[in-house]
């Protein structure tokens, strides 16, 4: 049972503010540690696709994942049984700005993943390098974009409720 009331408020601390900026800020590190490996291998001469659809399809899944979690935040919310947290006007507004972000996060963590998924289905019938050599591209420029738009969502997370600055 305690493990059970441990997990709830993990989930919890997990889709509050402080959660959802620290764990932007380790998804944030973790991409561009990824992000740097990709490009090195792009501009390495050896034939890299697996190692690079490998990273491109393990950052998509965790954007994927962390956007289907931040589009249900208001549901996970009542499941875990914190509704009166969930009724606050900061609440309601985390949510939404969870909702938006995290519809982002699963689109285009998708096309990450259709980037990659594009290249094996020619490459069983012909040889096609330049087809990986763009698709890889377009990989990476959608991580890129992927991570301004975490570093976006950050900014507005941390500060939602601040009276000091403009909500938009």
């Amino acid at each position: 049972m305690k493990d059970i009331i441990n997990g709830k408020r993990m989930m919890l601390w997990l889709m509050s503010k402080s959660g959802m900026i620290v764990f932007n800020l380790v998804i944030f590190v973790v991409s561009i540690f990824s992000a740097s490996s990709l490009v090195s291998l792009l501009m390495n001469p050896a034939n890299n696709v697996k190692e690079v659809d490998d990273i491109l399809n393990a950052i998509a899944t965790i954007f994927v994942a962390y956007g289907v979690a931040l589009e249900e935040r208001e549901t996970i919310y009542r499941i875990f049984g914190s509704i009166q947290t969930a009724a606050s006007a900061l609440e309601e507004k985390l949510n939404h700005l969870a909702h938006d972000y995290g519809l982002m996060f699963l689109v285009v963590a998708l096309f990450v993943e259709v980037t990659s998924e594009i290249v094996k289905i020619p490459g069983l019938a012909l040889k096609t390098p330049y087809l990986e050599e763009s698709m890889v591209v377009s990989g990476i420029a959608l991580t890129i974009y992927m991570l301004a738009i975490l570093f976006s969502f950050t900014i507005k997370v941390a500060h939602t409720g601040d009276p000091a600055v403009k909500q938009s």
